[in-house]
């Protein structure tokens, strides 16, 4: 089998990436030290994430006593791409130098060391270079967060469960990935019928293959994994491309399928031998952005009606230019941890 299917190119065009078959240094420290050292990291990167959403948003904290706060306008996506780009500096580079890098010279190193993961041997190989192909993985991640911010904006009878949690696992360690289940499932949901390749996992037949079922695949040929239509088959998930954000919560208020779990309907972290290795860290992070939205501010589409999502070749991306309102939640509950 392996000598008869590689993945020699990828299916969007002619820039091509050599993978390294034996892998590599940096995808045995995203499989390994990035993801057990998740729980000592998260103190720290909860303070990062308050801090750049704070400093994204640019709203005031408010009192009891202050008036009705005005909407600010924010670009999402390119806000988000910041935002990402600054928390990952944390783990990247350390917190000192992380401080003292400039944000233009910082974020190509970010892009760069996220890159390689989500590398060709889990996605489709966007680019060719590493500098490409990282601004490629940053944009993974973006679209995945501007996804579920979308559909919270479009869905608002989840804020309330959602908000509750999110209340409530404020300093979790998350050291067992069976942390805040609701809002687990609600990104699975996000990303299942959010932005996402066409096609994935493509491969080039190298010499003549029949498949266990009989179909004969000649050389040069290319076989994919139909992932967008294959995560809205009705057969496959209850509705089709009806979303729910809670499908994935089981009746004890558990998540036994949890967004991190790669499977042959769910393909989006790529084939399940080969699933992106930071997944784990990108879940925890995108948690933590959507715990401090919900917790600390009011969120609203600018245009309700405009239109999400667009595609472009065998990519099935975010609207570049989706505006959302935002402002400073008024300190009115109880449970609210003051920082």
């Amino acid at each position: 089998m392996n000598n008869q299917l590689a993945f020699t190119e990828q299916i969007l065009g002619n820039h091509h990436i050599t993978p390294e078959r034996n892998g590599s240094v940096g995808i045995a420290v995203m499989k390994k030290k990035l993801r057990c050292h998740i729980p000592v990291m998260s103190e720290a990167l909860q303070t990062r994430v308050e801090e750049v959403v704070a400093l994204e948003m640019k709203c005031p904290k408010l009192s009891r006593n202050d008036m009705e706060p005005q909407w600010k306008r924010i670009r999402l996506g390119t806000t988000l791409l910041r935002l990402f780009t600054r928390v990952n500096l944390l783990v990247l580079l350390g917190d000192e130098l992380a401080e003292a890098a400039r944000i233009r010279d910082a974020a190509d190193i970010a892009k760069m060391a996220l890159g390689l993961v989500f590398a060709s041997a889990f996605q489709v190989p966007m680019v060719k270079t590493p500098s490409e192909l990282c601004n490629a993985s940053m944009l993974t991640t973006v679209a995945l967060a501007q996804s579920a911010i979308y559909h919270l904006c479009v869905y608002p009878e989840y804020y309330d469960k959602l908000r509750t949690e999110a209340f409530e696992s404020q300093g979790l360690a998350f050291n067992n990935n069976r942390e805040m289940p609701y809002m687990d499932s609600f990104m699975k949901e996000s990303a299942r019928l959010g932005p996402s390749v066409i096609v994935s996992v493509p491969r080039r037949v190298m010499s003549p293959y029949i498949s266990p079922d009989g179909v004969n695949v000649p050389t040069g040929n290319w076989v994919a994994v139909p992932q967008l239509p294959l995560m809205r088959d009705p057969k496959l998930w209850s509705g089709g491309s009806a979303f729910n954000g809670f499908r994935f919560v089981d009746s004890d208020g558990s998540s036994s399928s949890r967004f991190t779990h790669p499977s042959l309907d769910f393909p989006y972290w790529g084939s399940v031998r080969h699933a992106c290795p930071a997944r784990f860290y990108v879940s925890v992070v995108i948690k933590l952005v959507l715990t401090r939205l919900l917790v600390d501010y009011e969120f609203r589409l600018e245009d309700p009606n405009a239109r999400p999502f667009f595609s472009f070749q065998k990519a099935h991306l975010p609207n570049p230019f989706t505006t959302l309102l935002v402002r400073r939640r008024v300190l009115t509950d109880e449970k609210r941890i003051e920082h």
